[in-house]
């Protein structure tokens, strides 16, 4: 996979990801550094679009609900009202209470987040609602953590159609992980982000755009596909 870690730089210097198409991106530019908000906004984006994770966000930033304590005090009823437009709204509203809670009752995590990231990732994952993408995610973000890789499920299809296998979460992450550091990639989050578009746009679950990939001749699904199609092929797929 030599050739397809030494093609990242150049794909990824070109590539500009919109504010308004990644809620986490929008609320960095909306909240600066705040840890809490940017935790609720990865939390958002949980199984919902980036669209209306951010319609969340602003409601929250409207009703004055971007803080622990404001979210503790405030009813379920105005939690809900807020984040309603991201789905799974209840749940979401436990997550945001406990992420609440956790930050009041660990005054001195904001000034320790990124000293130990293996130790906050391990606190993080503490928290309901909070999984590895999420902890990820919030780590490589606000500790610029290259020790992390976040994979969502655009990452994993991709990494799957590489590799020509069913993968885990910790094989798809250690797999971009190497890559990053082979050819000295300065943010993993960009390389995230870059693949999360691919996934959009290209390596789609239905009717992937192959001929357009820049991975394609280092993909083993795109390999399969120049012989007809392979839909039945693709790793994890039924038929395998």
């Amino acid at each position: 996979m030599r050739g397809l870690c030494e093609a990242l730089p150049g794909l990824i210097s070109s590539f500009l990801p919109k504010d308004d198409e990644y809620s986490v991106i929008w609320a960095l530019r909306n909240f600066g550094g705040d840890p809490f908000v940017l935790l609720v906004s990865i939390v958002l984006s949980q199984n919902t679009s980036d669209s209306n994770a951010i319609r969340a966000l602003r409601n929250l930033l409207e009703m004055g609900l971007t803080s622990p304590q404001r979210v503790l005090s405030s009813s379920d009823e105005e939690l809900v009202d807020a984040v309603r437009v991201a789905g799974q709204y209840s749940s979401r509203v436990k997550t945001l209470r406990e992420l609440a809670r956790f930050f009041v009752s660990n005054p001195d995590f904001v000034v320790s987040i990124c000293r130990d990231v293996g130790k906050t990732r391990e606190a993080l994952l503490g928290i309901h609602g909070v999984g590895e993408k999420t902890a990820d995610v919030f780590l490589s973000v606000y500790c610029e953590a290259s020790s992390v890789f976040p994979v969502d499920r655009h990452i994993m299809r991709i990494t799957s159609r590489i590799l020509g296998r069913k993968v885990s979460y910790r094989e798809a992450s250690d797999f971009w992980l190497s890559c990053a550091r082979s050819v000295g990639l300065p943010s993993v989050y960009k390389l995230h982000v870059f693949l999360i578009n691919m996934g959009r746009r290209l390596c789609r679950p239905r009717d992937p755009n192959c001929t357009s990939c820049p991975f394609r001749n280092h993909c083993s699904y795109a390999s399969l596909r120049q012989y007809g199609p392979a839909a039945s092929n693709e790793p994890g797929s039924s038929s395998q």
